[in-house]
């Protein structure tokens, strides 16, 4: 019996353990600029797509990626999720923010500049 429970509590333990976020795409973010909608605000990025935009407008909240004009994913955020992110990329004048991304899992983190590998 103390076997079962004991590789039960392994298994559990390990699952966690190898569950880690390995993200899909990483952006290195240097800022963003305005666009015609108040809380809209498009990222200067260097990644593979065309378009970023932090869209903390619109009734569902998102990080939304653009290939051309065509949105081809979109991360679902709070409204204190992307306000977080707003204050973020804002502070981080003259730096670059490392936005690791999780397209399947609907997740971001966000990095230091040394942690961002294109």
């Amino acid at each position: 019996m103390k076997t079962i429970f004991l590789s039960l509590f392994i298994l559990i333990i390990s699952s966690n353990i190898l569950s880690e976020e390995i993200p899909d795409v990483t952006i290195k973010v240097y800022g963003m600029e305005t666009t015609s909608f108040d809380y809209i605000f498009k990222l200067r990025q260097d990644s593979q797509f065309a378009r970023i935009e932090l869209d903390c407008q619109s009734f569902f909240n998102g990080l939304n990626f653009y290939s051309g004009e065509k949105m081809v994913h979109s991360i679902t955020l709070g409204s204190v999720e992307c306000e977080n992110l707003f204050f973020s990329i804002e502070n981080k004048k003259n730096g670059i923010l490392c936005l690791n991304v999780s397209f399947e899992s609907n997740k971001f983190s966000i990095g230091a500049e040394k942690t961002c590998s294109l």
